[in-house]
């Protein structure tokens, strides 16, 4: 599986003319302009304050399309999702934690939160925090072995989603190879399922080594 850092996918000069467009006399252009904004990946500078204002719009549709682009825009959204992170738990926690996912590294101010929340293998958040720093994708060093402590919890939830993490890093996360060949044999068929798919990302050449053995063993 490879990350995908969202692309902007108009161009950045292009920003201050969008911005103009915001307070055009057709609601049209301003609401294709709130669109192509929005499509920014990382934002740009006056990205976020034209928006705001633009929420006050007079027109209903503007202002709908406005609330979209700021959603996805991570210097507006990720603050917010981290916010709720810290105060919230439960579904709105691992909500967060999703929502979080869809702006790959942009989301990085979020990896302290998350790892705090990994610290603890038995959090019912934990599981969620597991694959969003996987599919976050910074700071490996760091954030492979905290997965890979979670690697012997008894909650099934957090080892498949730990497993998750892994394989978004890919060839990064060759240092818990070790660790996940041995889920190839875990009880439960999905943490065996995504443990495979993983390896075929990470080393897909001990995934095949792991494979003879048992090839040799029916033949005999």
């Amino acid at each position: 599986m490879k990350r995908r850092t969202r692309s902007p996918i108009i161009p950045a000069y292009a920003v201050p003319r969008l911005i103009e467009q915001l307070r055009a006399a057709n609601p049209e252009v301003r609401q294709s302009a709130a669109r192509s904004l929005g499509g920014l990946g990382g934002g740009a500078n006056g990205t976020v304050p034209a928006l705001m204002a633009a929420l006050q719009d007079t027109n209903g549709g503007v202002r709908f399309t406005v609330t979209n682009a700021l959603e996805r825009t991570p210097a507006y959204a990720v603050p917010i999702l981290i916010e709720r992170l810290q105060q919230g738990s439960g579904h709105a926690w691992g909500t967060a934690a999703l929502e979080l996912m869809r702006f790959g590294t942009y989301a990085g101010p979020a990896m302290p939160v998350l790892l705090k929340c990994l610290e603890d293998g038995n959090h019912s958040d934990a599981p969620y925090a597991a694959v969003a720093l996987g599919r976050i994708g910074l700071d490996e060093d760091v954030v492979v072995p905290a997965l890979m402590k979670t690697l012997h919890a008894t909650n099934r939830l957090l080892r498949h989603h730990s497993v998750l993490g892994f394989e978004a890093f890919g060839a990064k996360a060759k240092p818990a190879v070790p660790l996940l060949v041995k889920l190839l044999d875990d009880p439960e068929e999905r943490v065996r399922v995504s443990t495979t798919n993983a390896l075929k990302e990470i080393a897909p050449e001990v995934l095949e080594s792991h494979a003879a053995p048992a090839r040799s063993s029916r033949d005999n």
